[in-house]
């Protein structure tokens, strides 16, 4: 359910990205840091390593998926109110 929630908030981020800047560039290199954001904090708080018995514990797994989601559920819903502010400006420019 988190992995929907984030992807519709990735996605409405990077569509106002891709049409204030109008190229699909930025957009591109904001998925990949999102990419590489995700790996460093599983290796960060995770702590990842060879040795199973030495992964994090269950509070370490949860400090990081909100870590990691709460910016991303933040950033999302101000852009997607962005993109609908602009939106109803361009309708009613059309009317």
């Amino acid at each position: 359910l988190l992995m929907c929630v984030d992807c519709v908030c990735m996605g409405s981020f990077l569509t106002l990205i891709s049409r204030r800047t109008k190229s699909v560039w930025p957009a591109a290199i904001a998925h990949g840091v999102n990419n590489n954001c995700s790996v460093l904090l599983l290796l960060i708080f995770l702590n990842l390593n060879a040795d199973p018995a030495a992964a994090g514990t269950q509070q370490d797994r949860i400090t990081s998926m909100l870590v990691f989601f709460i910016p991303i559920l933040v950033t999302g819903v101000v852009s997607y109110i962005m993109l609908c502010v602009d939106y109803k400006k361009n309708w009613i420019a059309i009317l």
